[in-house]
């Protein structure tokens, strides 16, 4: 899953990945339609969460604990870490996805400059040099 790529690498192709694969018409239209019935059918809203951010936030959760290991990351609760890349990333896309249509969907240099800017903040927070606060 993580070979011998380094955290930046392994968090960039990740960030791309998740873009890509989220960020499409279809998805966004699924999404808008299951929030929209989600008090009628719960098991809807826990199924689409459950297989997907929540599938996206336990393999990171897998790999963030990975890379403290070796030492590339500093991260005491690889979980947490994992839900805030996960909603650093996908936050502002997704939220410009469901709210203004596929025209809301960014484009793919925006989506690669997002993801570039989400791995820098992540990697200020939880480097291995990071500053900690307690």
């Amino acid at each position: 899953m993580f070979g011998d790529r380094s955290v930046r690498d392994f968090l960039m192709q990740l960030a791309l990945d998740q873009l890509t694969v989220v960020l499409t018409p279809r998805l966004m239209r699924l999404r808008r339609m299951v929030i929209g019935e989600v008090e009628r059918f719960p098991e809807l809203g826990r199924s689409l969460h459950d297989n997907g951010p929540g599938r996206s936030i336990r393999r990171m959760e897998r790999a963030f604990a990975h890379y403290t290991r070796i030492g590339q990351l500093a991260t005491p609760d690889p979980r947490a870490a994992a839900v805030q890349f996960n909603w650093i990333l996908m936050a502002a896309p997704t939220s410009a996805a469901m709210l203004l249509g596929d025209a809301g969907i960014p484009k793919p240099a925006e989506l690669r400059s997002h993801a570039a800017e989400a791995v820098r903040i992540f990697l200020c927070a939880f480097g291995p040099d990071a500053p900690r606060v307690e």
